[in-house]
Parts: C-alpha cells; sequence; structure tokens
C-alpha cells in the first residue's frame, strides 16, 4: 500500500490528490475508497521517558498488534490515531518479544473522540533497585496519560510547550527562563505545567531546587524557527547516577509534535552579562570521587572564593570560606567532603573581587 499523490494538488501543477494505492502481486492497482464517516478516534502522541536500563528498549503493542518495534530511551512518536470511545490495550515488552504474550506491563486505556493524548511511559520496573523519590512519589513504571494536547500552537507566531517532571529522584524543583520568567514553581515528578506561549528564540532554563536560588542545572533551549509549533519539555534521567544504575544522567529533552526532538545543551555558567575569560568555573577534579577533590576557576584578577556544597533539596551541608585565589586560569580550591555520604551534590562558587561579587554553579557525585 503506497500514499499516493499530493496533499495539496493546487500547490503541486493541479496533480493527483493524496490517496493510498493498493498493489497486488500480480501487478494490478486501485485507489482504495475514502471512507466515509469514519469509526471514533484520538490522536496520540507516544514517549519513552523511563530511564530504567532494564527498559532501555522495548516493544510496545496495542490491541494485541506490535505498534512500534525497538522503542528505545528518549524515542517519541508523531500524533498517530488510536481507537477512541472504546477500550484500547497498551502493553509494553522486551524488544526481543515475538508478541503480546511476553508483555511486562498492560495498560488499558479508554480514549476520547477527537482528543489529542501525550502519552509518557515513565518509572521503573523494580522500585526497590533505584533510588526513591524525594517526594514520596510512586515511581513504579506506568503510563501518563496527558489530555488537552496540542500538535500546533494556537498563535503561529510563538511557540507553545508544556514541561512535564519526569526525572525519577529529583526533588521538587522551580523552573525558570533567565531573565524572562518563571515556568514552574514546586513541580514534582508527574506535575506538568500548562502550555506555555514565548517568541521563537534562544532561552536558558535554569532548574532550582524549589524554594531557593540552588541552581541544580541550566539548559540552553533554541527555540527559533519553531513559530507555530507545539512541543513538550520533559526532564528526564537520574539526577544521581550513581545510585541508579550508573547510567541516564538528568537532563531535558524537547519533542515536537512531529516526533523530532532535541537536548538543550548544558549551559556552565551562570554569568552570562560576563566573557568567559572574565570568571570561569571549569568543574572539579577529580569526580566523581571518594573524599577529597579541587574546584578549578579562572579569575581575572586576584579575590576571595567561597564555595558551598548543596544536596539536591537545597540544603547546605558543607561551606569552604574566605580561600585567597589568584589570577589566571586553572586556579584549584581543595574541598574536603569524606564525611558526606554518596550522591550528587551541587556546589554554588562565589568569587568576590574589589566590590564585584561573581557566581556559578556545577555537580559533583560523592563516592563510598
Amino acid at each position: 500500500v503506497l500514499a499516493s499523490g499530493f496533499l495539496n494538488p493546487a500547490a503541486n501543477g493541479g496533480g493527483e490528490a493524496f490517496g493510498l494505492l493498493l498493489v497486488l502481486p500480480d501487478g494490478t492497482t486501485a485507489m482504495l475508497p475514502v471512507a466515509s464517516g469514519g469509526d471514533p478516534s484520538a490522536r496520540v502522541q507516544i514517549m519513552h521517558n523511563s530511564a530504567d536500563p532494564a527498559a532501555a528498549l522495548v516493544d510496545i503493542y496495542v490491541d494485541g498488534g506490535l505498534a512500534l518495534d525497538d522503542f528505545a530511551f528518549g524515542d517519541i512518536t508523531p500524533f498517530i490515531d488510536l481507537p477512541a470511545e472504546t477500550e484500547v490495550s497498551i502493553a509494553v515488552a522486551p524488544s526481543t518479544s515475538s508478541s503480546v504474550s511476553e508483555a511486562i506491563a498492560t495498560f488499558p486505556v479508554t480514549l476520547d473522540d477527537g482528543e489529542i493524548y501525550t502519552v509518557i511511559a515513565s518509572g521503573v520496573l523494580d522500585t526497590g533497585s533505584f533510588a526513591s523519590n524525594p517526594d514520596g512519589r510512586s515511581t513504579a513504571f506506568n503510563l501518563w496519560i496527558r489530555d488537552e494536547s496540542r500538535e500546533e500552537a494556537q498563535d503561529p507566531g510563538l511557540v507553545e510547550f508544556v514541561i512535564v517532571h519526569g526525572a525519577t529522584d529529583a526533588p521538587a524543583v522551580d523552573i525558570e527562563a533567565r531573565g524572562v520568567a518563571t515556568l514552574a514553581t514546586g513541580a514534582s515528578y508527574g506535575d506538568a505545567t500548562d502550555y506555555i506561549a514565548v517568541p521563537p528564540a534562544v532561552y536558558t532554563i535554569d532548574v532550582k531546587a524549589a524554594g531557593t536560588d540552588v541552581i541544580v542545572a541550566s539548559f540552553s533551549a533554541d527555540l527559533t524557527g519553531m513559530e507555530g509549533m507545539a512541543a513538550t519539555v520533559i526532564a528526564r534521567g537520574f539526577l544521581d547516577p550513581s545510585a541508579n544504575g550508573g547510567v541516564n544522567a538528568f537532563g531535558l529533552l524537547l519533542a515536537a509534535a512531529d516526533g523530532s526532538s532535541g537536548q538543550p545543551a548544558v549551559v556552565t555558567s551562570n554569568e552570562t552579562d560576563l566573557p568567559v575569560e572574565s570568571f570561569e568555573l571549569s568543574g572539579n577534579y577529580p569526580n566523581p570521587f571518594a573524599g577529597r577533590t579541587n574546584v578549578a576557576v579562572t579569575m581575572p584578577a586576584a579575590g576571595v572564593v567561597n564555595v558551598n556544597v548543596y544536596s539536591v533539596t537545597g540544603v547546605l551541608v558543607s561551606r569552604v570560606s574566605d580561600v585567597w585565589v589568584d589570577a589566571g586560569a586553572g586556579q584549584s580550591v581543595p574541598l574536603d567532603l569524606q564525611g558526606l555520604a554518596a550522591g550528587t551534590y551541587v556546589y554554588e562558587v562565589e568569587a568576590r573581587i574589589g566590590s564585584r561579587e561573581l557566581r556559578d554553579t556545577s555537580t559533583l557525585v560523592v563516592l563510598r
């Protein structure tokens, strides 16, 4: 069966209209007739957001038939039609499956006719093998079904997107478009914002521990050229991979309605108004580490540096104060964190150079 013709004949020389062409083994052909009326249906986009390595690659069955083969973590579909007003069985099976009988999880779903949905596979298969959610949310493998989704922006000149918290071990967060607006406050695992409409541009998205100014991570989201489009921005992976099988680090995925996707780049400096050569945090070495590490900074002039270390929930757990650092690249501030439990921590570097105060943040991983 071949998709044939032009969806818009008027813009293509008045050629044949779009249709499905049936080609039989003997070479005969026939155009399939257009159905009148049609059965109830809903539009659905499916996303794989389970960071569990055991579910890294799965098969998706709909009513017993194979719908998606070898569907990988981070994969998304464009919007497709599924039956509505009747119960549909969506089953998830290992990628090696030969039939729906091998499913590891099955979800009965009833969709409304004409509605638009986003279906997100999330969570982990064995909750006992992974870090629990700091806010007590269930992290068991599940399908999140969000209605009132959009295939295109309501305003053709803007980009419209929702933000979904899908990182199982991350606490509640505040999300800000730096210098623009607060996008979400106190969002916990499983929460989603309403649609947010913005002009197409490049935005820096800061993810902060809820109710604090501690930046857990920052990302550069390039929305240029996306006017008129709708998208989902989903937080995914593990904030502390070392406590979750050592895979799939925390990040954002930008999923467009047409099935395309991208990963907003990690922003390492929070001082975007300053040239890089003025002040730069180059991370800590070694990382991960067992007890001691060194924070590397570039200083435009000599000054005093403080280093604050926070848990992922925003609690100050260690502080190094008033370390004199000379000007130049590769300056080092030693950290002794032998008393901290294993895990991922956020650290903030404060540099005072004369009357100027400069800040930057990053993350470190303590091993035991």
